[in-house]
């Protein structure tokens, strides 16, 4: 595996495994974005770099499906700290979240490893 400083996403998918597990006020709004922070320069590396970006997260420790555990309420606080426009999708299966090509993606782990993957349909 090569580093991600290393890497060129160009016209390039990758999933990135964020941890944005945040604490919010009832208003559901953010108390603490340090876990935002945190993920910005990886998933701005992608974005400069000419690729996009697919961010996995979870928020609590929801027993299936349950929207109190949303991670919908915290887009406008990662749009603010990237500066960009973030897409949310409700579910990571179905007809709207399938990947629609083959084309190579890349996976970024936690210590800033990266490797190349196929995604099949």
């Amino acid at each position: 595996m090569v580093s991600i400083n290393k890497q060129s996403f160009k016209g390039r998918k990758a999933i990135i495994r964020v941890d944005f597990n945040v604490p919010m006020n009832l208003e559901k709004k953010v108390l603490d974005n340090s876990r935002i922070q945190a993920a910005k320069s990886t998933i701005l590396k992608v974005i400069n770099d000419g690729g996009s970006c697919i961010l996995i997260s979870h928020l609590g420790r929801p027993k299936g499906k349950e929207k109190k555990y949303s991670l919908e309420p915290i887009i406008p606080e990662i749009e603010r700290i990237l500066q960009k426009k973030v897409m949310f999708s409700e579910d990571v299966l179905g007809k709207k979240t399938k990947p629609k090509s083959n084309t190579p993606f890349i996976e970024i782990y936690d210590d800033g490893t990266v490797e190349k993957k196929i995604i099949v349909e």
